[in-house]
């Protein structure tokens, strides 16, 4: 029953992981384009 519950850390963290990789892709992108 604790396999679950760490795979579903697991993913948050990936989620947010990805989340801060893009946003700071966006904002290099931004200060490029600036």
């Amino acid at each position: 029953m604790g396999k679950p519950s760490l795979l579903l850390i697991v993913v948050e963290i990936a989620r947010k992981t990805t989340g801060l990789a893009i946003e700071n892709i966006a904002k290099e992108a931004a200060l490029v384009l600036n």
